[in-house]
């Protein structure tokens, strides 16, 4: 044979299905069902019975902060950025009205931090320098000592430095040149 024959094999590997048989799935948008965030925010906001076991009550607390600081997400990827600085504020607030013992859980400082962080970098985006300042100075604060906690954990540094970038961007639009210069060094 040469080697421009062509040789078929009668016992060959065959796709599954032919190709007009293949079923495709796509999704049908109407039958999607649509989410509404403050519904579930609702349902996250009605307290446990006072009766209630403290894991439940911790829970609950711990999810209405959860559910603001994801409504926020939500609403920053969608543009809404006035509202999403709200449902941030929200989230904050919640945080800090916790008790003592649910402030140091973890997940909870590391839900403060990122809250803090995106209150101050959306309003860097919107320009919103005054605005910023104190969510930046927070930040900040929050950034050292997690970095004194765990010096040697470089991933607190360069968040710490990021912020102070920012902090020392929203600094100079507000004519603080000195406060500027030292986040610089």
């Amino acid at each position: 044979e040469t080697q421009d024959d062509i040789e078929k094999l009668e016992h060959r590997a065959r796709p599954a299905v032919q190709q007009e048989q293949r079923h495709r799935v796509r999704p049908d948008p109407g039958h999607m069902q649509v989410m509404e965030i403050d519904a579930v925010e609702r349902d996250v906001l009605q307290p446990p019975p006072v009766s209630a076991p403290p894991d439940l009550a911790r829970e609950w607390l711990l999810d209405a902060v959860f559910a603001a600081d994801g409504r926020g997400v939500l609403l920053t990827q969608q543009g809404e950025t006035e509202q999403a600085l709200q449902a941030f504020a929200i989230a904050l607030d919640r945080v800090t009205a916790l008790p003592a013992s649910l402030q140091q859980d973890e997940q909870t400082r590391a839900t403060r931090l990122g809250v803090l962080e995106r209150l101050g970098q959306i309003c860097l985006q919107r320009r919103e320098w005054t605005r910023a300042a104190p969510w930046l100075e927070q930040t900040v604060v929050e950034l050292e000592a997690r970095v004194a906690q765990d010096p040697d954990l470089v991933v607190w540094r360069a968040r710490l430095a990021e912020v102070l970038g920012s902090r020392a961007t929203n600094l100079r639009e507000l004519h603080d040149a000195d406060g500027a210069r030292s986040d610089n060094d």
